[in-house]
């Protein structure tokens, strides 16, 4: 695996205890939106991809779908947690290439007609740095004029729901805490408590993590610089534009790489 430093490389850190636990409590669930999300705007936009780049691939959730419902030749997975992708390992995914590696730094060595990247996973690219070397890399991955898919939770979000809360339902229960940074849009959070495993018995569980996020006109801004053109807003955000982008809490961007 490439280096990584500083933030961004303490986001990765947290996924090797979470790793056992992400499928069993229910935070693969984004993955199931997205499936929905994705066949959409395949459809709308009649295309037919062969190989697809999912970033930061995690437990391989929504590669498992994809496998499913499509027909890839290739269904690449990238991930910086050795432990998520020992996960996706076990789903027996058929045309799966499972990566370990930063994906800051990551290019495919045969181009994608599609990207993807879910459950605010760009995030946790805490440096305007490492968010545009994501980017490019990913461009970088795609072919011509193919398209990059991706959520991202925007200040709005943060503002409202970075607080302190209590989760108590069967097989976990845990405490939250958080801060928004609003003059430098980051997000402290802080989670510990009990977690159900396998084997029924409870662990302690400590999970924190920093994002940020950025004002859309910024976001739009970097995609251009990484060699991003046309921009749509998918799915539950179809209706939005570029001038309300900032007063929703979570996009589903579609990027396209310029021709």
């Amino acid at each position: 695996m490439n280096s990584t430093t500083g933030r961004t490389k303490d986001n990765i850190d947290q996924y090797a205890n979470l790793a056992a636990y992400y499928d069993q409590h229910g935070w693969q669930r984004i993955a199931h939106q997205w499936i929905s999300a994705f066949d959409e705007f395949v459809r709308r936009k009649n295309l037919t991809p062969r190989r697809l780049y999912d970033v930061c691939c995690g437990t391989g959730e929504f590669l498992s779908l994809l496998d499913e419902r499509f027909e890839f030749d290739s269904l690449a997975g990238v991930d910086a947690s050795a432990e998520m992708l020992d996960i996706a390992r076990g789903k027996g995914i058929r045309h799966a290439e499972l990566t370990l590696a930063d994906v800051r730094g990551f290019r495919l060595d045969q181009p994608a007609e599609l990207a993807t990247c879910q459950y605010n996973s760009l995030n946790c690219m805490v440096e305007d740095m490492d968010m545009e070397r994501v980017l490019t890399s990913v461009a970088e991955s795609l072919a011509s004029g193919g398209w990059f898919l991706f959520d991202i939770k925007m200040p709005v979000f943060y503002e409202r729901h970075c607080n302190f809360g209590l989760v108590n339902r069967p097989g976990e229960f845990m405490l939250r805490g958080g801060h928004f940074d609003r003059a430098r849009s980051i997000a402290f959070t802080a989670v510990e408590g009990f977690m159900r495993g396998d084997d029924g018995r409870f662990d302690r569980m400590v999970f924190h993590q920093i994002e940020r996020s950025w004002p859309f006109a910024d976001l739009r801004s970097m995609l251009d610089r990484s060699g991003f053109a046309a921009i749509e807003f998918i799915h539950d955000t179809s209706n939005v534009t570029e001038n309300d982008a900032d007063e929703t809490e979570r996009l589903f961007v579609a990027a396209q790489r310029r021709g």
